[in-house]
């Protein structure tokens, strides 16, 4: 089904500047481990939560910085290093550019978790990635969790072009009242190799060597 977005309001259709504020309430991130299957195959579903209930409508907003590298094993690839450099010690995979975006979750007032409307869902947020056969690679995710108060600005769209989002309102530009300080941190970091070897560190959680 086809979305329209409406033309926002103001002169010549601009939409007046929004400026959110920090609400001072921690996200809590409740978690399972991750499920991880061969070849970097994986999902990590997370539950948000405030430390306490909103006390005006906001959003949950989380930067993600993420970093892949994914390709089928081939020993000469890697004495050409065409898809791994050598840090002295060992081959690390040849990262593709990093990508950044904003992505956020509506809380309502008076109420500590993301609202969801009539969606029944198991999870507020998931890392995933589709395995490739006979590969080797890392995917490394950062996230910042935030509660703002307020509006999203209108550079937040559901779907963005340019974002990972999905079906999130999301920005690929830097709001200018974001701040990393105070942010709950949600980061997974998975490196595989064709063998079914796995090792993967997340947070919050813990990590370390994993067999599929």
């Amino acid at each position: 089904m086809a979305t329209s977005f409406p033309k926002p309001p103001g002169p010549q259709g601009r939409r007046p500047p929004t400026i959110m504020h920090s609400a001072g309430i921690a996200v809590q991130i409740g978690t399972v481990p991750p499920v991880i299957t061969r070849q970097g195959r994986f999902k990590w579903p997370v539950r948000f939560r405030l430390a306490s209930a909103a006390p005006q409508d906001g959003w949950i907003i989380q930067k993600i910085t993420a970093t892949t590298c994914t390709f089928v094993q081939r020993k000469e690839d890697e004495v050409e290093g065409r898809f791994e450099v050598w840090d002295g010690q060992q081959w690390l995979p040849r990262l593709d550019p990093a990508v950044q975006y904003w992505e956020a979750w509506q809380v309502r007032k008076d109420t500590d978790v993301v609202d969801h409307g009539n969606r029944l869902t198991d999870y507020d947020d998931e890392y995933e990635q589709e395995g490739t056969a006979n590969s080797r690679g890392l995917v490394k995710v950062e996230g910042w969790a935030k509660f703002y108060l307020g509006n999203l600005p209108g550079n937040f769209l559901r779907p963005h072009p340019r974002t990972r989002a999905l079906a999130l309102m999301s920005t690929d530009m830097r709001p200018v009242f974001w701040s990393e300080t105070g942010a709950t941190k949600h980061d997974l970091m998975i490196r595989w190799s064709p063998d079914g070897a796995t090792c993967i560190t997340y947070s919050p959680g813990k990590g370390g060597p994993y067999k599929a």
